[in-house]
C-alpha cells in the first residue's frame, strides 16, 4: 500500500514542479481596464533580474532591450515609467509571490498605481485565506473605477492528480465549474439585458442546434461565439435561433473550421474588416457594438492545431494594432489550441499571454476547459481588457462537444430605447358555449322590424351592436404594456428537462473521477436523454405541422421557425416620406401607407393619355336578358359559413371570424333577413364599406414605401352579403355565356394549365406548318387599383345587371373607406376613389367583367386572360409582315386600355418569337406600343411557367429543380424533427406542387431533359425517408404511391383526356382532340377513338394533340370507362404505378 502511494507522488511530482520562486510583479490598472506590469526574479545577490521567458506583460520594444537586465530595486519605476504613469515608490511596490508548483498568486503586501496617483493603501481591501501551506484565492477592490481587480484560484484547482489507471482527475471546483441548470438558477435573478458572453466549440453546429439553443436558454447569454462550424459557404441560412442574428465566417478552400457569432436582435452591431491585413494562421470574425455608451470590439478566433504559434501570435498581434485600447474594450473568445496551463513548458503558451499582454489582454480562466480521460488542457479562453471586479466567469459542464463552454459576464446593461407600447387584445374563453348561448337569447326583432321598414342601414347598425354587446361581454378587451418576446424551446418537457439535469451531475461526476464507472453511467443517461429528446421533437413538431391540415401558409410558419427564415425584431424604423426625408412616428408611417395605397390608382389613371374613343365604343350590342336575383336562405347563409375560408384577423368591428363561424346558427335568421332587404332594396351597408389595410413588405429596400403590397381586411359579416351576390351574377354570366372564352382567371372548372394546353398546341400546329408565331406578354401597372368604378357601372349594366341590381352594386362601390395598421398605430380614415375593393370575393369577378370586351378589339391575335395576366398571340408565314400587321393591331389594343383607364407598364412588357430549336431568328423589326419599343426576350413567366422561344421547357426545369433543391436541404434540415406521416405531407407541400404545376405541358419532353429532375425527385425521397444514396428508393415509391417525374406526366395527360372524352372541359377544347369520326365518314368500330394528330416536327409530337391520344389508347377500357373522374384518378394511379418494375 505504501509502495502504491509512494508511485503516485512520484507520478504527480514529476509531473508538477515542487519549486518555488519569489517574485516581483509590478502591475497598474488603465482606464481602459487592462493592466500592465513586470515579473521579475529575486536572485540571491538581491537584485532582480528580468528574464525572456518569464515576463508577464511587456510591450515590444522594452522586450527586446531588457533580456537579461538587472536593476536595482529603487529603479523599478524608471522601467515602467511613461507619460501616463506616475513615478513608483519602491517601498509601496506591488509584491506578488508566484508559485510554480500551483499556478498561483499570493499578495504580500499592496499599492495600486493608477494613471495618476499612487492610490492610499486605505482605499483598498484585500483578503488573503490561508489553509496550511496551500493558498487559497486572493482577491484585491478598491472603490476606486481605475483600480484593478485579481481573482485568482486555490492550489488544488489547478492541480492533476495521477490515479493508477494513468488517467487524471481534476479537483472539482464549483465556484469555477457549473451545470447549465445550476447557471439558470444563478441567472434568474439577474437583469436579462446584461451582457453576458458564451463560446462553445461545436464541431458541426448544423447537427448541434437545438443543443446550442438549450444550453444558451439556460445561460441567457446575449453574445455568443461558436468556432468549428464546420459550415460552407451557403450553410448559413441553414443555422438559426430565435431572438438572434447569426453571423458566420466558413473556412476557405477547405473543409471543417469556420468561426461565428449569434447576436441577441435588440443589440446593433457591425462586421469589422480589415482589408490591409492578410491572416494565415487562424480564422476571426470581429463585431462591433456599442453598450452604456462605450464601444466594444468582440471577436471569435479559431487556430488549427497545425498552425505555427509564432506566425499566429505576430498576426494577432497585427490585428490587435488596429484598435485603440485606450478608448475600446476588446474581448477575444475562441479556441486557440495552445495550454495556457502549460505556459513553463510550451513557449506557444507563452508568447500567446506575452503578445495578449502587451495589449493589455488577460487571460479570464486559468482552469482546464478540454477535460479527456488522459489530458486537461485550457486552450479554450477569452481575452479581455475590460476590469473584472464586479463581472464572474463559469466553465459549463455540458457535453454539445468535447469542449467545455465559457461563459462571462460583465456589469454592464445594454439599452434598447423603444416607445412603451400599449397592447389591446380579447380574452377569450376556452370555448364559445357561452357565447353561444347568449346570441340564442338575445332579442332581434328591432333588426327584423327595420328590414321591413326599408331600413337597411339602421338595421344593420342595430345588429351589428346587439352582436358585439354579447360579444364583448363574453370576450372582454383587456389593454395592457407589451411585453418582449420570450423565446425558449417550447418542445422541452419536465421529464426532459430532469433527465438532462442527472445527465450534467453525471457528466460533473467523471469529469471530477473520471473511472470507467463513471464513464458508463455518463454514457448510458446521455444516450437516454438524447432518444428521448429525439422521440418528444419529434411528437412536438408532427402534432404540430399535422394540425396545419391543408394550410400551406401555416406549414411555411412552422417550417420557417425551424430553419430560421422568419425573421424576429422590429419591423423598419424610418421610412423615407414624400418629401425625401426619412420619417419615425408610427402615425406618420401608417398616414404616408394610407396615402399611397389609396391614391395610386388615381395616380396612374391621371398619367394615361387621352384618346378619341371611349370605353363605350368597344362594346357592341348589349345583352339582352337582365339579371334577376334570388332571395337567400338560412341554409345557404350557414352553408356559406361552413365553406368560407376563415382566420383569426378582424376587421374593424374587432370580430373574430373563426368564433362567427362557430355560432352562425344563432345568427342566420337575423342575416338571412338583412341580406335579402339589402338585395331588395339594392343598399349596401356603409359599415361593411371600411377596410383595414396592413402593409405587406414585397421586396426591395425596406424603408421604401412603395415596395409594400396593402392586405385589405375587410369585415367578416361583408363576405355574406357578397358570397350571395357573387353566386347570383356568375351564374347569371354562365348561364348566357356571357365571359369571353379567353378568360381563365376565377372560373369555375378553369385552371391555369389550360390556356398554356391551347396555346401550346396552337404554337405547334403553326410553326408544324411553317409559320411564325410571336407571343406579347404585357403587363398592366396596378390593374385592380385603377379600375374605373363609372366605366365599371356601365359595363355591368352592358352586360345585364340593371334596376335594383345595378342600384346594389352602385351602392357597394360608392363611399368606400380604408385605413392602415402599422405597429399597432391606426392611420386616419381616407376614400377609395376607384379600384375594385381588395380582399373582397366580389372584386376578382368585377375586374373580368371590366376587361371582358379586350379579346374582341383585334381579331389578329389569339388572347389568353387569367384576370390581369393579359397575352396576344400571332402567326404568319413572313415574319416581317406579321411584324407590321402585329403593330398596327397593337394601336387599338393601346387604345382600349387607355379609354378604359387602365395603364400599361411598357417597360416590363416583353414579346417571344418562337422558333425551332435549331432555327434562330435574327430580324431588324421591332414592337411598337405607344411609339415606345418593346423587349424582345429569350423567355417570359405565363402563369407561373417559363415559357422559352423553342419551347424546350429547359429555363422552366431548371426553375424546377432549384426550388426543388433549396426544399430538399429544408427536409434534410427538419426530416429528423418529424416522423415519417409528417415527412411525406411535408413532401406534398415542398417538392411535389413544383413538379406537378403544369406538368402535363412541360414535361411532354425529351426523358434526357427530364432526367435531371427526375434524379432530383429520387434524392428528396432518399432524404425524406433516410435512404443511403446508393440505395433504391423504388419501393419508397411503391409503398406510399408516390408517381415519378415521368409518370407524373402520364396522369395528367391521362386525367385530361379522361375529361375531354366525357365532355368535363371548357368550350375553347372542343376541337383539340381529333377522333376517328372526325375523318371518316362511314360507320368504323373506332369511329369513337381519338386519333392523334399529324405531326411533320418533334415539336408538334410532344403537344397534347398527339400524346394524349396515344397514352389513352394505351390505358385499359377498364379505366377508361370509370363511372366518374374520381374513380378513374384511383385506378390509373394505381395502373401506372404497377408499371413500376
Amino acid at each position: 500500500m505504501r509502495t502504491k502511494q509512494r508511485r503516485n507522488e512520484t507520478q504527480r511530482e514529476s509531473f508538477v514542479k515542487k519549486e518555488t520562486r519569489e517574485t516581483t510583479v509590478l502591475a497598474r490598472s488603465t482606464r481602459m481596464g487592462g493592466v500592465l506590469g513586470l515579473k521579475m526574479e529575486r536572485n540571491s545577490a538581491g537584485p532582480f533580474v528580468m528574464e525572456e521567458s518569464e515576463k508577464y506583460f511587456l510591450d515590444q520594444p522594452r522586450r527586446a532591450l531588457s533580456r537579461g537586465l538587472e536593476l536595482p530595486c529603487q529603479h523599478l519605476s524608471n522601467l515602467v515609467q511613461d507619460s501616463s504613469c506616475a513615478a513608483l515608490d519602491a517601498s509601496d511596490s506591488l509584491l506578488l509571490s508566484y508559485s510554480s508548483s500551483n499556478e498561483a498568486f499570493g499578495l504580500f503586501n499592496s499599492a495600486l498605481i493608477t494613471d495618476k496617483n499612487t492610490i492610499p493603501e486605505s482605499n483598498c481591501s484585500i483578503n488573503h485565506r490561508s489553509q496550511g501551506e496551500k493558498k487559497d484565492y486572493i482577491s484585491v477592490s478598491n472603490t476606486n473605477t481605475d483600480c484593478l481587480c485579481f481573482n485568482f484560484l486555490e492550489e488544488d484547482n489547478l492541480s492533476l492528480v495521477s490515479d493508477d489507471d494513468n488517467t487524471f482527475k481534476l479537483n472539482y471546483d464549483q465556484a469555477t465549474y457549473i451545470t447549465p441548470e445550476d447557471m439558470c438558477k444563478l441567472t434568474a435573478g439577474m437583469n436579462r439585458n446584461r451582457l453576458s458572453f458564451l463560446h462553445v466549440n461545436c464541431r458541426s453546429i448544423k447537427h448541434k442546434v437545438l443543443d446550442l439553443e438549450l444550453l444558451i436558454r439556460r445561460t441567457s447569454a446575449n453574445i455568443i461565439a461558436v468556432t468549428e462550424t464546420w459550415l460552407n459557404r451557403d450553410d448559413s441560412e441553414d443555422v438559426s435561433i430565435p431572438g438572434y442574428n447569426f453571423i458566420s465566417k466558413p473556412r476557405e478552400g477547405g473543409r471543417g473550421g469556420g468561426v461565428g457569432f449569434f447576436f441577441d436582435c435588440k443589440i446593433s452591431y457591425s462586421e469589422l474588416e480589415i482589408k490591409e491585413l492578410k491572416i494565415t494562421s487562424f480564422e476571426s470574425l470581429l463585431i462591433s457594438f456599442k453598450c452604456s455608451n462605450k464601444r466594444f470590439v468582440t471577436g471569435v478566433i479559431y487556430r488549427p492545431p497545425n498552425a505555427d504559434s509564432m506566425v499566429f501570435c505576430k498576426e494577432l498581434d497585427e490585428m490587435l494594432s488596429h484598435f485603440d485600447q485606450r478608448h475600446t474594450t476588446i474581448i477575444l473568445l475562441g479556441d486557440y489550441n495552445i495550454n495556457l496551463l502549460d505556459k513553463h513548458h510550451n513557449s506557444s503558451a507563452q508568447d500567446l499571454v506575452n503578445t495578449l499582454a502587451s495589449r493589455l489582454l488577460l487571460p479570464v480562466f486559468t482552469k482546464p476547459t478540454r477535460i479527456t480521460s488522459r489530458t486537461a488542457t485550457t486552450i479554450d479562453n477569452i481575452f479581455t481588457n475590460y476590469p473584472l471586479l464586479h463581472s464572474f466567469s463559469k466553465i459549463l459542464i455540458d457535453d454539445t462537444s468535447d469542449h467545455l463552454p465559457i461563459f462571462l459576464s460583465i456589469d454592464l446593461i445594454f439599452r434598447v430605447i423603444t416607445e412603451r407600447k400599449h397592447v389591446t387584445f380579447r380574452k377569450y374563453s376556452r370555448d364559445s358555449n357561452e357565447f353561444e348561448e347568449r346570441l340564442s337569447h338575445t332579442d332581434w326583432s328591432m333588426v327584423l322590424q327595420s328590414c321591413r321598414n326599408g331600413e337597411v342601414v339602421s338595421a344593420y347598425s342595430s345588429f351589428i351592436q346587439k352582436y358585439l354587446d354579447v360579444y364583448n361581454l363574453c370576450f372582454p378587451v383587456t389593454t395592457c404594456n407589451q411585453k418582449s418576446v420570450k423565446f425558449d424551446s417550447e418542445w422541452m418537457t419536465a421529464d426532459l428537462l430532469k433527465l438532462c439535469k442527472k445527465k450534467n451531475n453525471l457528466y460533473r461526476a467523471y469529469l471530477k473521477t473520471p473511472s470507467e464507472k463513471n464513464k458508463q453511467k455518463f454514457k448510458t443517461c446521455r444516450n437516454r436523454f438524447k432518444t428521448l429528446k429525439s422521440a418528444t421533437i419529434k411528437q412536438y413538431y408532427s402534432l404540430k405541422l399535422q394540425s396545419c391540415g391543408k394550410n400551406l401558409n401555416a406549414v411555411w410558419k412552422i417550417i420557417k421557425s425551424l430553419i430560421g427564415r422568419s425573421e424576429f425584431g422590429e419591423p423598419c424604423a424610418n421610412f423615407l416620406g414624400d418629401d425625401g426625408n426619412y420619417i419615425s412616428s408610427s402615425s406618420e408611417i401608417a398616414d404616408s401607407f394610407n396615402k399611397y395605397f389609396s391614391t395610386i390608382g388615381s395616380s396612374l389613371a391621371d398619367k394615361i393619355p387621352p384618346t378619341k374613343l371611349s370605353f363605350s365604343d368597344y362594346l357592341r350590342s348589349p345583352a339582352v336578358h337582365s339579371m334577376s336575383v334570388m332571395p337567400a336562405t338560412e341554409a345557404e347563409i350557414i352553408s356559406i359559413a361552413t365553406n368560407l375560408k376563415t382566420s383569426h384577423s378582424s376587421g374593424i368591428d374587432g370580430v373574430d371570424p373563426c368564433l362567427t363561424k362557430k355560432t352562425i346558427k344563432r345568427i342566420a335568421l337575423p342575416l338571412t333577413t338583412l341580406i335579402n332587404s339589402s338585395l331588395t332594396l339594392g343598399i349596401f351597408p356603409d359599415e361593411l364599406k371600411i377596410a383595414k389595410v396592413i402593409p405587406l413588405f414585397k421586396a426591395g429596400e425596406k424603408f421604401k414605401i412603395s415596395n409594400y403590397r396593402p392586405i385589405s381586411i375587410l369585415n367578416y359579416f361583408s363576405k355574406f352579403f357578397e358570397r350571395i351576390m357573387h353566386t347570383r351574377l356568375y351564374s347569371y354570366l354562365s348561364r348566357f355565356s356571357l365571359i369571353s372564352n379567353s378568360q381563365y382567371g376565377f372560373r369555375k372548372h378553369h385552371s391555369t394549365y389550360m390556356p398554356l394546353v391551347i396555346l401550346l398546341s396552337k404554337i405547334t400546329e403553326a410553326l408544324d406548318q411553317g409559320k411564325h408565331t410571336i407571343g406579347i406578354f404585357l403587363d398592366l401597372a396596378k390593374a385592380f387599383d385603377t379600375v374605373n368604378h363609372e366605366i365599371l357601372l356601365k359595363k355591368l349594366e352592358y352586360y345585364g345587371v340593371r334596376g335594383i341590381q345595378l342600384k346594389w352594386f352602385t351602392s357597394y362601390l360608392s363611399n368606400r373607406l380604408q385605413y392602415v395598421c402599422y405597429n399597432n398605430t391606426k392611420s386616419s380614415i381616407t376614400q377609395i376613389s376607384c379600384g375594385v375593393p381588395q380582399g373582397s370575393i366580389l372584386g376578382p369577378l368585377l375586374f373580368i367583367i371590366y376587361i371582358n370586351d379586350l379579346p374582341q378589339v383585334s381579331k389578329l391575335f389569339d388572347c389568353f386572360l387569367f384576370a390581369d395576366d393579359t397575352n396576344f398571340f400571332a402567326s404568319g408565314y413572313n415574319l416581317d409582315t406579321l411584324f407590321d400587321d402585329i403593330n398596327h393591331a397593337l394601336v387599338p389594343i393601346f387604345d382600349w386600355f387607355c379609354a378604359n383607364k387602365l395603364s400599361l407598364n411598357l417597360k416590363k412588357t416583353n414579346y417571344l418569337i418562337f422558333h425551332h430549336r435549331n432555327r434562330s431568328v435574327q430580324t431588324d423589326s421591332c414592337l411598337y406600343i405607344h411609339n415606345m419599343s418593346i423587349n424582345r426576350a429569350s423567355s417570359c413567366k405565363f402563369l407561373g411557367v417559363i415559357v422559352d422561344e423553342s419551347l424546350t421547357w429547359l429555363d422552366h426545369i431548371c426553375h424546377v429543380m432549384k426550388k426543388i433543391s433549396r426544399n430538399i436541404g429544408v427536409l434534410s434540415r427538419i426530416s429528423y424533427l418529424v416522423d415519417m406521416k409528417t415527412s411525406l405531407m411535408l413532401y406534398y407541400a415542398l417538392i411535389f406542387p413544383y413538379i406537378s404545376y403544369c406538368n402535363i405541358v412541360w414535361a411532354s419532353n425529351y426523358p434526357s431533359r427530364l432526367k435531371p429532375l427526375h434524379v432530383l425527385h429520387k434524392r428528396s425521397i432518399r432524404v425524406m425517408f433516410h435512404i443511403p444514396w446508393r440505395s433504391s428508393c423504388k419501393f419508397k415509391f411503391l409503398e406510399h404511391k408516390i408517381l415519378n417525374t415521368y409518370q407524373l406526366n402520364s396522369f395528367q395527360i391521362g386525367m385530361f383526356m379522361y375529361s375531354y372524352a366525357n365532355n368535363l372541359l371548357p368550350a375553347p377544347f372542343a376541337d383539340l382532340i381529333v377522333k376517328s369520326s372526325d375523318i371518316y365518314s362511314y360507320g368504323l368500330r373506332s369511329a369513337s377513338h381519338f386519333r392523334p394528330a399529324l405531326a411533320r416536327t418533334t415539336l408538334r409530337s410532344f403537344s397534347i394533340g398527339c400524346v394524349g391520344p396515344r397514352l389513352y389508347l394505351s390505358i385499359p377500357s377498364s379505366i377508361t370507362s370509370s363511372m366518374s373522374l374520381f374513380s378513374f384518378k384511383q385506378q390509373f394511379k394505381s395502373y401506372l404505378l404497377s408499371l413500376i418494375t
